[in-house]
């Protein structure tokens, strides 16, 4: 998935709207652009509610798109969303970006590749001036640990199944890629 295209696609929505919903996108095999699954409201706080809101989000979203799915693979997932940031100094107490004085507007972006099941994040100041907008990047993609996009993948690969398999399906993706399962480093 191309990180070029979905910054892109954040800036060209912040000038227009001035804010950026979490936006999902979706790279299935042999697809020339990526689907893009915006969410209008999203009031999730809890790791856990999170990965259920994107698990049937990804249901809903395969079930209906069943014929233009069929017999393809999904490649990649990116999840982009609008938050506050925080420059943590060194030797100062934790604060919130919420509450921070000092706070910054960001985009984060978590990227998903399938194949290896790698998870990177990237992170992006918005730079607002007048009527234009910048986004800076703030480091190289890192390594991520996050259930959220392995569970979205296990919503469209399991949409056929019953739910109650499916959810144990979920839990155990989620254990294994989320931060309460597997490798914490």
């Amino acid at each position: 998935m191309n990180i070029a295209a979905i910054t892109d696609h954040a800036k060209e929505f912040l000038l227009k709207h001035g804010k950026h919903p979490p936006v999902v996108f979706v790279e299935m095999e042999g697809d020339e652009s990526p689907y893009i699954l915006p969410f209008a409201n999203f009031p999730f706080n809890r790791t856990e509610e999170r990965e259920q809101a994107l698990f049937q989000a990804a249901r809903h979203f395969a079930l209906k798109m069943r014929r233009q799915l069929k017999g393809k693979k999904v490649m990649a997932l990116a999840f982009a969303i609008e938050a506050w940031g925080r420059k943590q100094k060194p030797g100062t107490p934790y604060i919130r970006p919420t509450n921070a004085p000092d706070r910054v507007e960001i985009l984060a972006v978590t990227m998903l590749d399938v194949a290896s099941m790698e998870t990177t994040a990237s992170i992006y100041e918005m730079v607002r001036a007048g009527g234009s907008l910048d986004l800076v990047t703030l480091g190289e993609p890192d390594k991520a640990k996050s259930s959220l996009l392995s569970a979205f993948l296990t919503g469209i690969q399991t949409a056929s199944q019953e739910i109650g398999m499916a959810r144990a399906r979920l839990r155990r993706v989620c254990e294994e890629y989320g931060m309460r399962g597997g490798d914490q480093s």
